[in-house]
């Protein structure tokens, strides 16, 4: 939408590449900070921690550690979902933005991260399915359905925990 807008959307204007760059600093800047704050941590991760523990390593071994992670975060874009942060849709890899709407997905998916952030998110997704589950006209669909994202809300509160490995 800022592009929309900034670039003249609907009213013929020209571009506001100052407003352009100004976004994009501050989205790179954001983007850092979170990379940094999990590259500079063993707080566990519900998903991710299958690359992010080889960047841990580098950069706990890295002359200069901040310019370490200000690379590793320059290659990848986060897209926030509200229960993780998706790295493959820039790229136009993973699940194409599917799991904004199917959280359960990012669960195992090569290309999220679930930190610590996202936790009560998991927590609102486990009352809700434990909520309609003790519902008495549910049929055996919508139970199973409920079940299944259910399990996928307690593993990752598992692994948030550190009681599973993701």
């Amino acid at each position: 939408m800022t592009t929309y807008y900034a670039d003249g959307g609907a009213d013929e204007y020209e571009a506001d590449t100052e407003l352009l760059e100004m976004v994009s600093k501050e989205k790179v800047d954001r983007q850092g900070k979170i990379i940094g704050g999990y590259l500079d941590s063993d707080t566990p991760l519900a998903n991710g921690g299958h690359w992010l523990k080889d960047w841990r390593a580098s950069v706990r071994t890295a002359a200069n550690k901040e310019e370490l992670i200000k690379e590793y975060a320059g290659t990848i874009t986060l897209n926030g979902t509200g229960h993780s942060w998706c790295v493959g849709n820039a790229r136009g890899t993973g699940c194409g933005g599917l799991c904004v709407f199917e959280a359960q997905m990012c669960v195992e998916c090569n290309y999220g991260i679930i930190g610590q952030e996202h936790r009560s998110a998991w927590e609102g997704i486990r009352e809700q399915q434990m909520e309609a589950l003790a519902l008495d006209d549910m049929g055996p669909g919508g139970r199973a359905r409920s079940k299944n994202i259910l399990n996928y809300a307690e593993k990752v509160l598992r692994r948030l925990n550190g009681q599973e490995s993701a």
